[in-house]
């Protein structure tokens, strides 16, 4: 207990308290997710939950174009600017971050519809369907709107908002309303019911959330003077092209899961990447409170404090997340028989993305802090040559090794980020990330 309650005394109150009310949302966010993967894996078995997951990730994917890194830059700015300084300042990049993902956002819809109506896309390569496709198109400016305003308020460090819009609204407006749908409409549940009903949510939150921020004055709307859009470009779009490498290594394997096997092999592998990153639900959580935070210690120049805030990230990362962790491994058989004995296929798969995941935790939030230190630029290009070896090892392995592959290019695709990125912390600001117990 005296060890305990150390480990407790040692860490930044609030660094606790704003995780943890994401870390509760997480949990939330998380049990909907998997409730609604099951229900819909009950209805149509694995093939039909491998269907949705292809368009949820061709919507995330828009979404990271789309949005061209300022979701992330708007934390930034929005949390340097929180100071008593200006919210006048916290609006104009508001404002014009808006404009640019808007603009993108509709320009990016309108070429993918033409595109579409063209027949000029592949999509049969990948089992998509033209009028499926089209509903996810029009989804594209509603979930960009949405991304943004939940990063003003991930900015202002109101995580239990954040919190909600990122991890609760979706899944829990899927799964409730096909639910109610299926039991009391006799509605039946398929991939165009989903795609609608998930265009419709994003749609209505990202109003709400706009109305709030207005009726709050989070975001004025007088005296808007657009910032220079060169400058937000030149910082935000290093952001972006790790997101979109990102995008790469998190979503390329379901992509190429699809062209090379079937799509009841998208929907084993996608349970098992869903068990494994909500098992970094501690990690997840503290990233969402500690990326405003590096922020502002590195906008005061107190290097001490960065040391500080890093080293006690890192020890929250570790005690919290390797429990879960052990758990996963040996029980991964278990996790995955849940959704059906034809899931069970994804069980060494699942425990190759949690070593993976383990990699990340004893490295700590390494890329979180080289975004935040303005180091993006050399973040990028780790991540680029990562992104290299993801796709060329699955490439390679999905073919002889189906899904087993597609996890081994991961697990070697997130060593290499997270270790290279240690390194050159160490390298730059002479600070280590890595926390082992008797070691650090």
């Amino acid at each position: 207990m005296n060890f305990l309650q150390k480990i407790y005394y040692s860490f930044h109150r609030e660094l606790i308290l704003k995780s943890g009310v994401f870390f509760l949302t997480r949990i939330a966010g998380g049990a909907l997710a998997f409730s609604f993967a099951w229900w819909i894996s009950q209805i149509g078995g694995a093939e039909l939950w491998g269907k949705f997951s292809l368009y949820f990730t061709l919507l995330n994917i828009c979404l990271i174009i789309c949005i061209l890194g300022l979701d992330t830059i708007i934390v930034k700015y929005v949390a340097e600017f929180n100071n008593g300084k200006s919210s006048v300042a916290q609006s104009n990049y508001y404002w014009t971050s808006f404009l640019l993902a808007m603009t993108t956002s509709l320009s990016v819809c309108a070429l993918l519809y033409f595109a579409n109506e063209l027949e000029i896309l592949p999509l049969n390569s990948f089992g998509l369907d033209k009028a499926y496709f089209e509903i996810s198109v029009w989804t594209i400016p509603g979930i960009v709107l949405l991304g943004l305003n939940r990063s003003v308020y991930r900015g202002l460090k109101n995580m239990a908002i954040f919190g909600v819009l990122k991890n609760l609204i979706i899944f829990g407006g899927l799964f409730i309303v096909s639910i109610l749908a299926f039991n009391y409409f006799n509605t039946d549940i398929d991939i165009r019911f989903l795609l609608i009903i998930n265009l419709i949510i994003s749609y209505t939150f990202a109003i709400i959330t706009s109305i709030e921020l207005l009726i709050s004055k989070k975001i004025l709307i007088h005296s808007i003077v657009l910032v220079d859009i060169k400058k937000l470009l030149k910082e935000s779009l290093p952001l972006f092209l790790f997101a979109s490498m990102t995008l790469v290594v998190n979503y390329v394997d379901l992509f190429m899961i699809s062209y090379f096997k079937t799509p009841h092999d998208v929907g084993i592998y996608d349970i098992a990447i869903k068990f494994s990153s909500n098992m970094s639900i501690f990690l997840l959580a503290i990233y969402a409170y500690i990326m405003p935070r590096f922020a502002e210690v590195y906008g005061e120049n107190n290097n001490k404090l960065l040391q500080i805030t890093l080293l006690q990230s890192s020890k929250l990362i570790f005690w919290t997340s390797l429990p879960i962790f052990i758990f996963g491994l040996f029980f991964s058989y278990s996790l995955m028989s849940i959704y059906g004995d034809e899931f069970t296929k994804g069980t060494f798969t699942l425990q190759l993305l949690i070593i993976g995941q383990i990699i990340g935790a004893i490295c700590g939030a390494v890329g979180v802090f080289l975004q935040m230190t303005n180091n993006q630029k050399l973040f990028r290009n780790i991540f680029l040559v990562a992104t290299i070896i993801n796709l060329v090892l699955n490439y390679i392995l999905i073919p002889i090794y189906g899904i087993e592959g597609a996890a081994i290019a991961s697990l070697v695709c997130t060593a290499f980020w997270n270790l290279s990125s240690v390194y050159f912390i160490k390298k730059k600001f002479d600070m280590s990330s890595v926390y082992l117990p008797f070691y650090s």
